[in-house]
């Protein structure tokens, strides 16, 4: 039995304490029993059983109904965790990202800064092999023109003698 199928037994019960006095004043009248009344008794009957199964029909539907919506709240809940679970995993992921990123980009930038450092103090020393090296060359140029200078005077000085000898 169920809420709805009370109400139809209550209904149903009533009837028959209304008719119980005059069903039985009819069964001790002589007479009393009608032809009609077994076909009745059992239309009543069958009636009431169509009823209790109709009643035990709606609510097995009611019931299911009330589990399809429960199932269907139930998916709903579950999609919608699912899709919170998603959207975390998605930002753990975003932020992993990030981190991973700035990660690379300070370590670009220590690459940067210390390959500058070390060119800074490369540069000295390639300043100082450049000096040298001009040095060398002003140095080299110099020793050229002396002895440029010294060819071209020895050569003057040939040349002046050669002529004081054929003179």
């Amino acid at each position: 039995m169920n809420l709805f199928s009370i109400p139809v037994t209550a209904v149903r019960v009533g009837f028959r304490v209304a008719r119980l006095p005059l069903d039985v004043a009819r069964s001790v009248l002589p007479g009393g029993s009608r032809p009609g009344d077994r076909e009745r008794q059992r239309a009543e009957e069958l009636r009431r059983q169509a009823a209790e199964r109709t009643a035990e029909a709606d609510a097995k539907l009611r019931e299911r109904r009330e589990q399809a919506a429960e199932r269907r709240s139930s998916a709903d809940a579950s999609a919608e965790a699912r899709k919170r679970q998603a959207a975390e995993e998605r930002e753990v992921r975003q932020e992993s990202a990030r981190q991973v990123e700035s990660t690379r980009r300070q370590s670009s930038r220590k690459a940067e800064n210390e390959r500058a450092a070390e060119i800074a103090a490369e540069a000295p020393k390639g300043r100082l092999e450049v000096l040298d090296a001009v040095e060398d060359a002003q140095e080299n140029r110099e020793q050229a023109l002396t002895e440029r200078d010294e060819a071209e005077r020895l050569a003057g000085a040939a040349a002046r003698a050669k002529e004081e000898r054929k003179s």
